[in-house]
């Protein structure tokens, strides 16, 4: 009798389960699976879920935090977005999106600078659900170069950054995400290329969130 196929289908199931509970809980916060809006167009690479980031930790692994979730004020939005990365044959790579605030807490402990992470006090609009990270890439796969790498903080990270004669292919693609996900609705802010948020004038309407 072969044992491997039965413990398989145990791994397998035990996993389903885990993120059975998983997309409970964040549905329980108002939160939804980016996932269900669309599996093949978004590409999810969370930065924070492995320790190859600025912090060289990972600092979602002890919250079993493995898929992005988002506010569900953002659906419509991500809903739109998908129909003009598809048009364009283009496909969005997702650095991170809702960070739940005892992440943040960690994030903190490691780099307690306000350059490079947000207070907690003060809050983070990832931990609000309504902050998304992103980059593009080609209908492959493949990433398009930006000005800067994705958490890279530099000058050439900003918005408006001016790349040299050499480099320009790379703040082309910089302004086509900043068009397309302009025209999903959502805003950028000016020193981060790859950092969009739900446009609202208050974030405060928006608590920070915790795991249950």
């Amino acid at each position: 009798m072969n044992l491997a196929l039965p413990l398989i289908i145990i791994i397998c199931s035990f996993a389903q389960g885990k993120d059975s509970l998983m997309e409970d809980k964040m549905r329980n916060i108002g939160l939804f699976a980016l996932e269900e809006i669309d599996k093949d167009t978004f590409i999810t690479r969370l930065a924070y879920d492995s320790k190859e980031n600025f912090m060289k930790t990972n600092i979602y692994a002890p919250f079993s935090l493995h898929k992005c979730y988002l506010h569900k004020d953002m659906k419509e939005h991500i809903q739109k977005l998908a129909k003009i990365l598809k048009a364009k044959n283009l496909k969005l790579i997702v650095y991170d999106c809702f960070r739940p605030q005892a992440a943040q807490e960690l994030a903190w402990s490691i780099v307690p600078d306000t350059r490079y992470v947000a207070h907690p006090k003060k809050g983070s609009n990832h931990s609000r659900g309504i902050a998304i990270d992103v980059g593009l890439a080609q209908e492959n796969g493949e990433s398009l170069s930006m000005p800067s790498l994705f958490d890279e903080f530099s000058v050439k990270a900003w918005r408006d950054y001016i790349c040299p004669q050499s480099q320009t292919k790379n703040c082309a693609h910089r302004n086509e995400l900043q068009e397309i996900m302009n025209q999903a609705g959502l805003k950028s802010i000016k020193t981060e290329w790859w950092h969009f948020e739900l446009p609202v004038s208050n974030q405060h309407d928006y608590p920070i969130l915790s795991l249950p």
